[in-house]
């Protein structure tokens, strides 16, 4: 709970950074250290969705906020690793080298076969694809395709087609970020399962 021994943590700290997966400050904890890191003017940054009117930093430009949510927006573990060094240079003053955020794929076509990503349909389509067979598809989490946790999307896409059907397996994140240019679940959608069609979010 929130207390003292958490503002004795907080207090004079150089880069305070909150990360999770939450819409806002949406719990009594979370409300209570937005409230002391902006009475004391602690540098800080709440890297969360929709905020409404929540106060989620203090201390940071826009850049540094742009560049925070790349690293950890684009994902991997190279990109976590190179936001600690440019945090540890920039609000520490530490002589770390880093390297600039990596954009990873936002979306793509999985199949175990495939020696890369598919991001176009029509060439996925010309390889994986067999005509007159009907088609299953499945939407997973893009972390998961980073991280390459992928056993039971080859399982899934192995029993489709041992079921003589074709698989359409898409890994996509899913809220979309102007800020970072993520296209979101909507674009994913658009993209691989209704080319062509209009959709409304």
């Amino acid at each position: 709970p929130w207390g003292q021994a958490w503002q004795n943590k907080l207090a004079g700290q150089d880069m305070i950074l909150f990360f999770f997966f939450f819409i806002g400050l949406v719990c009594r904890f979370l409300q209570n250290a937005s409230a002391f890191l902006q009475e004391n003017k602690i540098r800080h940054l709440f890297l969360v969705g929709d905020a409404g009117n929540d106060l989620l930093k203090y201390g940071i430009s826009a850049d540094e906020e742009k560049r925070i949510h790349q690293y950890f927006n684009f994902g991997g573990v190279d990109n976590i690793v190179n936001a600690m060094l440019w945090m540890l240079a920039t609000f520490c003053k530490q002589p770390y080298a880093w390297k600039e955020p990596h954009l990873l794929p936002w979306n793509g076509i999985y199949h175990p076969d495939a020696e890369k990503e598919y991001q176009d349909l029509t060439e996925y389509k010309s390889r994986f694809f067999r005509p007159n067979r009907p088609t299953i598809g499945l939407l997973f989490y893009r972390d998961e395709w980073i991280l390459k946790d992928l056993s039971y999307q080859t399982a899934i896409v192995r029993e489709i087609e041992r079921r003589g059907m074709n698989a359409l397996v898409v890994f996509t994140n899913g809220q979309a970020n102007p800020l970072i240019g993520a296209p979101g679940l909507t674009a994913a959608f658009k993209k691989y399962f209704y080319p062509g069609e209009e959709l409304t979010s």
